[in-house]
């Protein structure tokens, strides 16, 4: 069983938090446990937070991976949604490394996108294997990503 239930909480006046109750019950909560996320709706054209890269597409039907990075952005651009680009590979376990080059950058149109993930509700990541032109991943605190 899941769901989505959204509330506007009441917070009293000159408090920095609100109460929350939530009351779990029955023997699903028993045998399978339960996960409660609180968190907002992103902001339109914000990168939503579990937005992460990994070989292939998510959803699937985004279909773009294996397509050349210029077939990739035209589709893109039929559909009114921008591509960013992300640099690094993955396994099939998950195991894996990126980074993200400057925001300008773009690989060349005939690369392969071998991921390819819904970043926000007006952009989808890109990732494509490194080649030795790429711009190098930037230290620690930089844009990059691991």
């Amino acid at each position: 069983m899941s769901g989505r239930f959204t509330t506007v909480l009441d917070c009293p006046p000159g408090q920095d938090a609100c109460p929350l109750r939530v009351r779990l019950g029955g023997a699903m909560f028993r045998r399978e446990g339960g996960e409660i996320v609180i968190g907002r709706a992103a902001r339109p054209g914000e990168v939503y937070a579990d937005a992460r890269p990994a070989r292939g597409d998510r959803p699937a039907s985004l279909r773009l991976t294996g397509r050349t990075v210029g077939e990739a952005l035209a589709d893109l651009r039929r559909r009114g949604l921008t591509g960013a680009f992300s640099i690094g590979d993955f396994k099939p376990d998950g195991s894996g490394f990126m980074w993200d080059p400057p925001a300008d950058w773009r690989p060349s149109g005939g690369r392969r996108v071998v991921g390819a993930w819904v970043r926000s509700s007006d952009s989808v990541g890109l990732l494509v294997t490194p080649v030795a032109a790429d711009p190098e991943p930037t230290p620690e605190g930089g844009e990059g990503r691991s």
